[in-house]
């Protein structure tokens, strides 16, 4: 499987763990299915958000404390996973 690991630039702790990297696997159409009803429900930002905590398992509580500038980073490695390199952070 593939994966990309995010080194974050502002680190966080979460039940009673230090989040320092997040490691973004590639998508399965099992974790599209999990999360959107129609096409253009990815572009809606709680499902990308849900499809996010799928991608990297960290739930969407954790993911809530992602620093902005690691957000961008994050988004991008997902956008890359989904055959959408070329678009912008959510």
């Amino acid at each position: 499987m593939d994966t990309q690991e995010i080194k974050l630039e502002s680190p966080f702790e979460t039940s009673g763990r230090k989040i320092e990297a997040v490691t973004v696997r590639s998508c399965k159409v099992g974790d599209l299915r999990m999360t959107i009803k129609r096409a253009e429900d990815l572009e809606d930002f709680p499902t990308f958000l849900k499809l996010t905590s799928h991608m990297t398992g960290l739930t969407p509580e954790e993911l809530d404390n992602i620093d902005m500038r690691d957000w961008s980073k994050v988004t991008k490695a997902v956008n890359h996973f989904l055959g959408f390199a070329h678009q912008q952070a959510v």
